[in-house]
């Protein structure tokens, strides 16, 4: 493009004329840049950019030159008259610039090509750009950015509003936002993206993306956009502006995450003086809520707290703090105890007030706290000099005979608490007693032997006369034995000396035992002692005495008797000899358990086997390892026996049965033995429970659990259960929480379990703590009472500061009117101490006749809050109400807060209502009006009435019900009985003026009699709508007039007919039935009834009705109809000649006006009879020719036959043949019946025959002459 100017400083051109040339390429020696090229923020290529008539364009070309050494000289351009470009100017570090300005005038209107391209200095061009300038179109206009200023973290809606319309873009272009450094967090083509939402149709002016970026708090973010974002729908479609401009749309994200506090200085003890300090993340302000043990106090301050002289116990600090952004965070509690008693030490091993040891070690503990301890042991009246003695031992050495000693400890507990020194006196006694020597006696063996006797020797003691003497007995050989005194002083000192004593005169032993012994087949061990303790064996000098045994037979075999010598000795030479016979019986095995089986159930049955002649049995049964017991453990007559309480788990046990016989002898068993099952056995052996908790916080219980059972459990899943309650009785506990285990718990394994107890609100004071494993019996626990355990120490729970909500301020318009909405705005302030435990409760709002709450107020709303409210705060909602209708005067509007106690207050729960008056005016009522009803002068009966009415809203206000009733009726003015017509109901709205129409049709029925009637409609007749004073026009009544015209029906023929065939006779019958009065039916359906009867009269109680026919369709004055009625069926006991009436309108459903007429002409018919009759036509006895006598006791043989010799199918399939046996040919009440047989067959027809055989049984012990009688249905025929 050649450009002429006027002059060299010239700007604008005069003229100019493109100019084409040809290049030439050629190589170069110097090294290659990368070629220069537009920035992002240049238009891109194919832009449509509107320019509005009279506006100006004006637009940046930025360059990014090639390279850092490289620079752009030039940016041409082709561009219409008129353009302006600025000198190339640097724009940053490689980048270069011109601006281009043009004002098009009114001849330019049209679309113009605008291209430019950049020099480099080393001669290398960018790419030719060109954009369509579209003259006289203005571009779509940014009216409204949103969201702006400061939003929420997780804002995610933004919205860009334009002028005019625009549609999506076709090219990329972006939208994107930067953190406040530059950063992009967010970026969107918004020509690909169908999650930016743009205007469907003509009308949408807005473009809506959506962001998911969590946005941090307190940080500024901007937003830019590319040209294009919208473009126009004119031409190529102007594209909107840019915005490049950080300051253009902007947002603050909003702090809305409370401050975090951590207590720095925080101790868990400490003296009546304390300070506690902590910081935040941010910059805070703090409040302070102190429970101490006796009040609260609520007071500011700033990042610490010291508390001076405080009193003794369990003390909490609640700090609240809230940032400079208003975000109040929940209350942080730290709680601690402050000691000011002094520990009190416990000795817990000490020597006794006169010891003999030369050295002790002392032991000790400080109660409930940890201590420090200082010790000192001297002897009395020296002076103490104490030293740390930490190791809770402290051993005096190099004690002195007869020197008493002082024992001193004190302790320190952590806080600095000194408690007063604990003394403990003892006197040292190193030298024992003195005991006189006793001279040795000889007395007689059956003399008494006891000290009082013998006599005892005499002691001393420097320290005193509490001494201790003591002898034993050793028995000594020939007779003789040694008696050893021990004299022990008080310290325990110990001296003894021995006396010998010999017996004289001494007698033998003393034996009794059975001749014949009968010993159980047992182990070797067994049967030795069986046989052993079937002698007793005593010494009246009560010496010691040696049995030896001789036996008949070299070796002891069950099931063999021999005889065994017993010889007893003593030690003074005496000797005795008994023979005695034992039978030693042959083997047996329990039936169960079987001998030595393992895991027998623990209440399982002991069974053993028979002895001859037992009557009953003794039971023995002993752990193994111990004696049998002496006397029986039970006894039964039964040989099986089960133990009360069941065996112990996973024991030996020994049994054996003693056979009881008839004679009193008693017959041992074997020894059996087995053992029973190992079971787990699962202990909560601990408990561990914080001292304090806190009313609505948490605290954590630990607990041991071992089993101390033999196994392990073999189901792996079961639930320990934490219970917390007021008092140490479990049951009246409640669950606090539970825990699942899922392992396997090896014997004397145990485990260490946490919980979480979730305190309520108003749980405050002593709580007691209860463990229970396996809560749900899924171990087969062998010991169920060492399940359950009570904690150790109880868990003293403090009340934590309650909040106290209150209604604070109440605000609505006044007066009001009734049923109409109004807006309603109240503040509710937090009074209390501490800070809501729940962040959510509800409002509600209420009407009153007064200012106190009760079942006759108004619910006007319930209203949610969700937030805590911390002290001193408040907040405050503005609700629209609707108030009831039909009301006015004064009312108060109440307000309660936390209407469901969701919050706890403790004694403030009463304070959460407020009243506050309200004067409400009744809004104007409507008036319901009949306006008009339509309808004929005069009917018939059978007519159909049409009653049209118009209710029209004379009032001047519209019903607040949308649904009512209206009613129409009818009275005779003669009678002044009515009936109702109809209800009709309107629904929607009804203003003033406005008017509905309804109809109600009704049959006038043949019953209503002629005369004048009242129609009257009552509109709201159930006075559903509220109309005030206006309910005493609501009804409208005229006059009509009815004339009464009744049917008439007659039977005007009758012809009747029968047939017959071996089941029924029947009867066919046709007759007509005319209306021979003035009106028609209105009634139908109604009944025409056929009869059949002996006389030719009618007389209902001689009648039989044979069936009744419907008539459904009404018949008009002087109509008639016929009807043929088929065969019907007559009973089997009716035939011969009768005569067939016909009676119409059965039941008197129709309104006639003579009913006489009703009953038709009587048909005379004959009905034959089909009845069947059964006849034994013949009744044999068979006899064989080689037995011509028949006996008694004996079969005879019958044949029968029974023939139907009727009119009629006998219809039953079953009847009874029998056969007597009788002394005459008739059947006589001592008559014997030999059979009775019920046959089942197809009924038999006229003519039929049936043949039958059967055997009898003749009666035994009869003679002479007896008849047979054969019976069917009563048909009887002898032989």
């Amino acid at each position: 493009m050649i450009e002429d100017f006027a002059t060299p400083t010239s700007s604008q051109a005069l003229s100019s004329i493109p100019l084409q040339f040809l290049l030439y390429v050629f190589d170069s020696n110097e090294a290659c840049n990368e070629r220069p090229e537009f920035t992002a923020q240049t238009r891109a290529k194919g832009s449509c950019i509107g320019i509005p008539p009279g506006g100006t364009y004006f637009d940046r070309i930025i360059v990014r030159a090639g390279g850092p050494s490289k620079s752009i000289v030039e940016v041409t351009t082709s561009s219409p008259p008129g353009f302006i470009k600025s000198p190339v100017a640097q724009y940053a570090q490689q980048e270069y610039y011109v601006n281009v300005t043009w004002t098009p005038t009114s001849s330019q209107i049209q679309t113009k090509l605008f291209c430019f391209t950049g020099l480099e200095n080393s001669g290398i061009t960018t790419e030719q750009r060109c954009v369509t300038l579209l003259v006289g179109v203005a571009p779509p206009q940014i009216v409204s950015l949103s969201p702006r200023g400061e939003v929420l973290p997780d804002t995610r809606q933004w919205t860009i509003t334009f002028d005019k319309q625009f549609v999506r873009p076709t090219r990329s272009s972006y939208i994107r936002i930067h953190r406040s450094d530059g950063t992009i967090v967010f970026s969107v083509d918004v020509a690909i993206t169908a999650a930016v939402l743009y205007p469907v149709g003509s009308l949408g002016r807005t473009i809506q993306f959506t962001t998911s970026v969590r946005f941090t708090e307190r940080e500024i973010y901007y937003v830019t956009m590319d040209p294009g974002i919208a473009k126009g729908v004119t031409y190529c479609g102007a594209e909107s502006p840019p915005i490049r401009d950080p300051d253009t749309w902007s947002v603050k994200i909003k702090d809305v995450t409370p401050p975090a506090l951590t207590f720095v200085s925080a101790p868990s003890r400490s003296s009546d003086d304390v300070e506690i300090t902590w910081t935040a993340n941010e910059n805070v302000t703090a409040q302070c809520t102190v429970q101490t043990p006796s009040q609260i106090i609520a007071q500011p301050c700033n990042m610490s707290w010291t508390g001076t002289n405080l009193t003794e116990g369990y003390h909490s600090i609640y700090v609240q703090v809230t940032d400079l952004a208003g975000n109040t965070a929940p209350p942080v509690r730290h709680s601690w105890f402050v000691d000011r008693t002094p520990p009190q030490v416990i000795i817990t091993s000490k020597p006794a007030l006169l010891s003999n040891q030369n050295s002790f070690t002392f032991g000790f503990y400080c109660r409930r706290e940890t201590c420090s301890f200082e010790c000192v042991a001297t002897q009395q009246g020296n002076s103490p000099a104490y030293s740390q003695c930490n190791a809770k031992r402290y051993t005096a050495n190099n004690l002195q005979n007869g020197q008493v000693y002082v024992f001193g400890v004190r302790g320190t507990d952590d806080v600095g608490n000194q408690g007063n020194p604990v003394n403990y006196t003892w006197k040292v006694d190193l030298q024992p007693p003195v005991i006189s020597n006793m001279a040795v006696k000889t007395v007689d063996c059956t003399s008494d032997l006891s000290p009082s006797v013998l006599g005892e020797p005499s002691v001393s003691d420097r320290e005193g006369s509490n001494i201790t003497l003591t002898h034993q007995d050793i028995p000594g050989g020939s007779c003789s034995f040694q008696r050893k005194w021990t004299a022990t002083d008080q310290a325990g000192n110990i001296a003894t000396i021995i006396q010998d004593i010999s017996l004289s005169n001494p007698s033998p032993p003393t034996v009794s035992y059975h001749g014949n012994a009968t010993i159980a087949c047992g182990s070797f061990e067994e049967q030795q002692q069986d046989m052993r303790d079937a002698i007793n064996v005593t010494h009246p000098c009560d010496r010691p005495i040696t049995i030896t045994h001789l036996d008949s037979v070299p070796t002891i075999l069950c099931a063999r008797t021999f005889t065994r010598t017993w010889t007893i000795a003593d030690d003074c030479g005496k000797q005795v000899s008994v023979h005695q016979q034992i039978k030693i019986l042959a083997l047996q095995l329990p039936d169960y358990p079987k001998n030595g089986q393992v895991n027998v159930a623990l209440g399982e049955s002991l069974r053993w086997p028979q002895y001859p002649g037992s009557v009953w049995y003794n039971v023995y049964f002993w752990r193994y390892g111990n004696t049998k017991p002496s006397s029986a453990t039970g006894w039964t007559y039964y040989r099986r026996y089960s133990p009360y309480s069941g065996f112990p788990a996973d024991t030996r046990m020994l049994w054996r049965i003693e056979y009881v016989l008839s004679s009193g002898a008693l017959v041992p068993s074997p020894v059996w033995g087995f053992q029973t099952r190992a079971f787990p056995d699962f202990k909560v052996e601990k408990i561990m429970v914080p001292p304090n908790a806190f009313s609505g916080f948490t605290f954590e219980v630990s607990w041991i659990v071992r089993n101390i059972g033999k196994v392990g459990n073999a189901l792996t899943t079961w639930y320990d259960s934490v219970f917390i309650g007021k008092s140490t009785v479990f049951r009246t506990a409640r669950l606090a929480t539970y825990v699942r285990h899922r392992e396997i718990l090896f014997q004397n394994d145990a485990y260490t379990a946490k919980g979480t107890v979730q305190l309520k609100v108003d749980e405050f004071g002593v709580f007691y703590v209860f463990v229970e494993t396996d809560r749900y019996n899924r171990i087969s626990d062998i010991d169920r009472s060492n399940d359950l355990l009570l904690g150790d120490n109880p868990v003293q729970v403090s009340l934590t500061p309650a909040p106290n909500l209150k209604v604070e301020k109440i605000v609505f318009p006044t007066p009001s009117f009734s049923g109409k909405t109004i807006d309603i705005t109240w503040r509710v302030k937090n009074y209390g101490m501490g800070v809501t435990a729940y962040d959510s409760w509800h409002d509600k709002v209420y009407l009153s006749k007064d200012n106190k709450r009760d079942w006759s107020d108004w619910l006007l709303g319930t209203f949610y809050h969700h937030g805590m409210l911390s002290v001193g705060a408040s907040y405050t909602r503005k609700k629209p109400v609707t108030l009831p209708h039909a009301i006015f005067g004064n009312f108060s509007i109440l307000i309660r807060t936390d209407v469901y106690n969701d919050v706890y207050e403790h004694n403030d729960e009463d304070d959460n209502l407020k009243a506050k008056q309200l004067k409400i005016s009744l809004s104007p009522p409507p008036d319901l009006v009949v306006s008009s009803i339509t309808l004929l002068k005069s009917y018939y009966t059978g007519d159909t009435i049409k009653v049209q009415f118009h209710v029209t809203n004379e009032g001047l206000g519209e019903p607040f019900n949308y649904w009512w009733r209206d009613r129409v009726t009818i009275t005779n003015i003669a009678s002044m009985n009515y009936e109702v017509l109809g209800i009709t109901h309107f629904s929607g709205m009804f203003p003033p003026s406005s008017t509905y129409t309804r109809a109600v049709y009704h049959v006038i029925p043949p019953s209503w009699p002629s005369g004048t009637y009242n129609i009257t409609v009552y509109t709201d007749y159930y006075n559903d709508v509220f109309e005030f004073i206006y309910n005493n026009n609501n009804e409208k009544t005229v006059q009509m007039n009815i004339t009464q015209k009744l049917p008439d029906l007659t039977v005007t023929h009758v012809n009747a007919s029968t047939t017959a065939d071996t089941i029924q006779a029947y009867v066919r019958v046709s007759f007509t039935v005319k209306n021979v009065g003035a009106g028609e039916t209105t009634e139908e359906p109604w009944f025409d009834a056929i009869y059949i009867s002996p006389q030719i009269n009618f007389i209902p109680r001689n009648a039989l009705k044979l069936g009744d026919f419907p008539h459904r369709v009404n018949l008009g004055s002087g109509k008639a109809y016929s009807l043929d009625t088929g065969p019907i069926r007559v009973s089997r006991d009716v035939f011969g000649q009768r005569y067939i009436h016909v009676r119409t309108n059965l039941y008197g459903t129709v309104m006639e006006n003579n009913v006489k007429s009703n009953i038709g002409p009587a048909g005379n018919v004959t009905v034959p009879q089909v009845l069947p009759d059964l006849v034994v036509t013949n009744f044999n006895l068979v006899q064989s020719p080689k037995k011509p006598l028949i006996y008694s006791d004996s079969e005879v043989s019958l044949s029968w036959t029974v023939e139907n010799d009727g009119t009629g199918n006998t219809m039953s399939k079953s009847w009874r043949d029998t056969v007597y046996l009788s002394s005459s040919p008739t059947v006589e009440s001592n008559s014997t019946k030999l059979t009775d047989a019920v046959f089942n067959r197809q009924p038999l027809s006229p003519g039929q025959r049936y043949n039958k055989d059967a055997s009898v049984k003749l009666p035994p012990s009869i003679t002479g002459t007896y008849y047979l009688v054969f019976e069917s249905q009563r048909r009887r025929l002898s032989r």
